[in-house]
């Protein structure tokens, strides 16, 4: 199984929104470095309940020559 084949598009969303936006500010961070900021529910809010809520989000990256690294988690 190919990680794209785990994430549901916008498509297969009902009302809640769990599909991540990504935005990368480019040279924003100290030093100029890059900044990732991984948002769900930006178009319409994620419900955050005891019951539904998001507990932490893991960040994957495929370099040029294939490579996947981990990016990073975050709670």
């Amino acid at each position: 199984m190919k990680f794209g084949d785990i994430l549901k598009g916008k498509e297969a969303e009902g009302k809640e929104k769990h599909v991540p936006i990504i935005e990368v500010g480019k040279g924003k961070g100290e030093a100029g470095v890059d900044i990732v900021h991984v948002i769900v529910g930006k178009e319409v809010p994620h419900p955050n309940t005891v019951e539904h809520h998001i507990a932490w989000i893991e960040l994957y990256g495929v370099k040029k020559d294939g490579q996947v690294i981990n990016l990073g988690r975050s709670a």
